[in-house]
């Protein structure tokens, strides 16, 4: 059977780096260009003509979008950290143990404190099936061999809930350092900004007359709304190419089976020129032919292998076979 259900593997540092790039794209997009325009205009783009409550009702906008910038991008980045963070930690003391077996090891990062190893766990799941998982992590006892092909593992999952976890008996609960404080340079420039914007306008741009100042085209009113544009878009695509969250599920709960490819096109996204494919199989359940898709990312070389009439192996729901995920 052709290996076809394998994701194709990114590195991590190569994610966060492309990460970090965008973030400070953003960062001058957003809020470099409205206050560098707004720089190179000359006096005659205030108008202190307004009423004291036409300034005010600025002031408040300007205020309002600023903390509804933070408010989203603390709750969907940083808080959600903190959330997986918690969840991790109650696995390690009301979490199921799950014995499974390393049949794939791969070091793709090494320095003197700790490898970083890709990891394809096996294990008999809570319906019986055997399935794969995938994982990454930080081997900081390499001389110990734990993670070798063959060694066994235990497994922590939360077996109760609707969006469950899995993670390593044996790791450490603790943050992604390089995404942690990428999150908190942007938290610190969203409060620095709007704070040093209105002492610098109140400053040297009032010229007695208030907050007569602020319009909608000035930046303490512009930059969030870019803000806000930005955000909503790393939104979206969080939920888009992160895995979706019935991936567990169906590792714990889901019924492993042979299907074929009926039909793989290619959706037009790429990440790293490695293109998203949608594949459509079929396959049998209680007697019924059931045709389902996914959608996932390959290796150029393993698009040769999606050809039609070729098997995969998936994992579907027991009550609803149209989720499915490859599991190889």
């Amino acid at each position: 059977m052709n290996d076809l259900s394998k994701r194709s593997t990114i590195r991590p540092g190569n994610i966060i780096s492309g990460i970090g790039f965008w973030t400070i794209f953003a960062l001058l997009m957003g809020f470099g260009l409205p206050i560098l325009i707004h720089s190179q205009q000359g006096d005659w783009k205030f108008n202190y003509d307004k009423s004291a409550n036409t300034a005010f009702f600025y002031l408040g906008l300007g205020l309002f979008l600023w903390l509804l910038l933070i408010f989203l991008f603390a709750n969907n980045f940083l808080f959600n950290l903190l959330r997986k963070r918690k969840k991790l930690m109650g696995l390690h003391s009301q979490g199921k143990r799950i014995k499974a077996t390393v049949i794939e090891s791969h070091i793709f990062e090494r320095n003197k404190e700790y490898e970083s190893v890709h990891l394809v766990l096996e294990f008999k799941n809570l319906s019986g099936s055997m399935v794969n998982f995938e994982l990454n992590l930080s081997d900081s006892k390499p001389e110990e061999h734990r993670f070798d092909i063959g060694k066994p593992v235990t497994l922590l999952v939360d077996e109760e809930s609707k969006n469950p976890s899995i993670t390593l008996e044996t790791g450490k609960i603790g943050f992604n350092k390089p995404i942690l404080n990428l999150i908190l340079f942007v938290l610190l420039v969203m409060i620095l900004v709007p704070i040093g914007l209105l002492i610098y306008g109140y400053l040297y741009e009032s010229n007695g007359y208030g907050w007569r100042y602020l319009s909608f085209e000035h930046p303490f009113i512009l930059a969030p709304l870019f803000g806000l544009l930005y955000v909503g878009i790393l939104i979206f695509i969080r939920k888009i190419f992160i895995k979706p969250s019935n991936t567990e599920w169906l590792l714990l709960h889901g019924k492993s089976t042979e299907a074929k490819i009926v039909s793989s096109v290619a959706t037009g996204t790429s990440i790293n020129d490695q293109p998203q494919i949608l594949v459509v199989v079929e396959f049998e359940d209680k007697g019924k032919t059931i045709k389902a898709d996914f959608k996932r990312i390959y290796n150029q070389m393993d698009l040769i292998s999606l050809n039609r009439g070729n098997s995969i192996r998936i994992l579907y729901h027991p009550e609803n076979p149209q989720i499915i995920e490859p599991n190889q």
